[in-house]
């Protein structure tokens, strides 16, 4: 690369002129300042200082560069990440294997099935062991995140939105996504199922009116928004300095990963990008709670048929659910393209780093490793294998 060329890129760099021209100002501002803090942060702000002397593989010390900034930086996050990954894991596993038998100990009704991966019981008791593990599995990282950097509340957890005509169109768009995922899903479970994998029941649903009153307010409303606080805030603003794409790439990834079902990958995958894009787009994490919280009302309202009605109704409602969710996002985004035809693409602006460089970075971090090992051998166990 050209002196000159360095030159631009260090400058646009330092001045995030491009990287976050979909946040305010006030937004703009409180990131850079906290990039700019000690050395020991986690923030990825580069400004040469040629005093400084930086170790490099093959070269011994040289003289500081961006790239050995950005790769510290990330390292950095990526431990912290990492670490939240395993917080996740560790009260999953809780979840599953320790505290339904300590509660059936203490004469309470409720049982979790190995082989099935389902609660057993009583609706009441499962419903507060799910919601409350399903509360703390979001909350205790995102606080653990919040104390260990120090961000600025409003960079981690932004509301304004900056892009009102997108926002009102998330919503209808996302039905269009959920619909489709939805269907490419079953044809994925299909395949699976060549090989003798069976699907297992994504959702419980308690056989109670009032309980599933309860629990559909919890599992709609509640655990969407504290979701992506810590999902589309903490961690997708922290990841953000390392540029757009790759963030809204690793939080979907981190998303579908501890599903533990392998059956839904994809379809938690596509979605969680899509909503890490209006989430970027639209400036406000409020966007991506209303996203999630329509995709999890989709997918309870086909589960609730299914589950309640005959199989003869319920495929017909299935059916239709799908097709008109599909049918509202499309028209939803043929007219916003028609009114906005300029508004809804996205430029990605480079760092120093290739995307390669910073996935081995992430991947070989040590709580990263540890974290991921756990989420495997738990999608492995929760594999059902038709014999």
């Amino acid at each position: 690369m050209s002196s000159d060329g360095s030159k631009k890129m260090r400058k646009d760099t330092a001045g995030d002129s491009l990287n976050w021209r979909y946040q305010d100002k006030n937004y703009n501002e409180l990131f850079k300042k906290w990039r700019m803090q000690s050395k020991d942060s986690m923030g990825f702000y580069y400004a040469g200082n040629p005093n400084e002397l930086t170790y490099r593989d093959g070269y011994g010390f040289v003289k500081n560069y961006p790239e050995a900034v950005e790769s510290k930086a990330l390292r950095n996050v990526s431990g912290l990440i990492g670490i939240t990954m395993l917080l996740v894991s560790i009260l999953d596993i809780m979840s599953y294997y320790v505290i339904p038998p300590l509660l059936a100990r203490f004469g309470v009704n409720i049982y979790y099935d190995f082989f099935a991966n389902q609660y057993f019981g009583s609706d009441w008791a499962i419903i507060a062991l799910k919601s409350t593990v399903g509360v703390l599995r979001r909350l205790l990282p995102l606080l653990y995140c919040y104390k260990r950097l120090n961000m600025p509340f409003k960079v981690m957890m932004p509301v304004k939105v900056t892009n009102k005509p997108l926002f009102k169109s998330a919503v209808p768009m996302m039905l269009a996504v959920v619909g489709i995922c939805t269907i490419m899903s079953f044809f994925s479970s299909e395949l699976l199922g060549l090989i003798h994998i069976e699907q297992e029941e994504w959702v419980w649903l308690p056989k109670s009116g009032a309980a599933l009153a309860v629990f559909l307010v919890i599992e709609i409303v509640i655990i969407p928004l504290i979701s992506e606080f810590y999902t589309r805030g903490a961690v997708m603003q922290l990841m953000r300095q390392f540029g757009d794409g790759a963030a809204i790439l690793f939080t979907a990834a981190l998303s579908a990963i501890t599903t533990y079902n392998i059956h839904y990958f994809g379809y938690v995958f596509v979605c969680a990008v899509v909503i890490g894009y209006f989430t970027v787009r639209t400036g406000s994490v409020i966007t991506g709670a209303l996203m999630r919280s329509t995709s999890r009302f989709v997918t309870y309202g086909i589960c609730i048929a299914n589950a309640y009605l005959d199989e003869s109704i319920s495929s017909v409602i299935t059916a239709a659910i799908l097709f008109l969710s599909i049918m509202i996002g499309l028209v939803s985004s043929v007219a916003f393209m028609i009114k906005h035809s300029d508004s809804f693409g996205m430029k990605f602006q480079e760092r120093y780093l290739a995307f390669s460089e910073r996935c081995m970075i992430a991947g070989t971090s040590v709580p990263v490793i540890v974290s991921l090992t756990v989420i495997f051998i738990m999608t492995v166990l929760r594999i059902n294998i038709r014999i």
